[in-house]
């Protein structure tokens, strides 16, 4: 299965999420034989310090950088259209950005991802990622939380993150790749991933969560975002 990461300018966080990869996530060598890294504009050393990593640290692993060369507000969002464009052939990806740790103890974690997408041909992404709150309620097969769309229909004027319908979301997931880039490309607009997952539950997908976690965040004070003076 090819691994995707999103990165800019953030070395350490970069590393540090490979740190915790390696530490806790046991069938990783099992599922991941290729990483493609979407790198935003770091400098020279710091790419090649990528490629350092990977070759004593993850030497079984085959990794590709490629540059985002766009210099404006919409440039994460060019980031993630370039994933699509790369990932079309892929069946599932597992993607991630540069600032999520994976917590111990050690585990499986990606069996868990993709037994759900073989299982429910309705799951479009298998997240590591807890959200087990009011407007999620546990899967009667109880290896999943899934949101509860009858109490929060698809509204388009609706903001707040936490809201979005299916919240498509690029917290470290499992995808089901044949939906995703089914769905078109990402559009240069604040909150663009409440847009995307809005046209994701329109098709009659949705996305899950594991009841515990397996990661949590562990970005700088200064987003990726606030770097760039670019737009979310």
């Amino acid at each position: 299965m090819l691994m995707t990461m999103t990165t800019s300018r953030r070395l350490a966080l970069f590393k540090r999420t490979l740190d915790s990869l390696r530490e806790n996530v046991i069938d990783l060598y099992s599922f991941v034989d290729r990483c493609l890294v979407i790198d935003d504009h770091s400098d020279r050393c710091d790419v090649d310090e990528m490629h350092g990593y990977f070759d004593r640290y993850l030497p079984s692993i085959k990794l590709t950088i490629i540059g985002n060369s766009v210099d404006n507000q919409w440039r994460h969002v060019n980031s993630m259209n370039m994933w699509l464009d790369a990932i079309r052939d892929e069946q599932l990806v597992f993607h991630l950005e540069d600032d999520w740790g994976f917590m111990p103890p050690r585990r499986f974690v990606l069996d868990w991802a993709v037994n759900v997408l073989q299982t429910h041909n309705w799951v479009a992404q298998a997240c590591f990622r807890a959200v087990t709150d009011r407007i999620t309620k546990p899967h009667p097969d109880e290896t999943f939380w899934v949101d509860c769309l009858e109490n929060y229909p698809p509204d388009p004027n609706r903001k707040s993150p936490w809201h979005w319908p299916s919240r498509f979301t690029l917290n470290p997931a499992v995808t089901r790749v044949a939906v995703i880039t089914g769905l078109g490309q990402f559009k240069p607009v604040s909150g663009f991933e409440r847009v995307f997952g809005l046209k994701m539950v329109e098709a009659g997908y949705t996305t899950v969560y594991h009841p515990q976690g397996f990661c949590q965040h562990i970005g700088a004070e200064l987003s990726a975002y606030e770097i760039n003076g670019s737009t979310r």
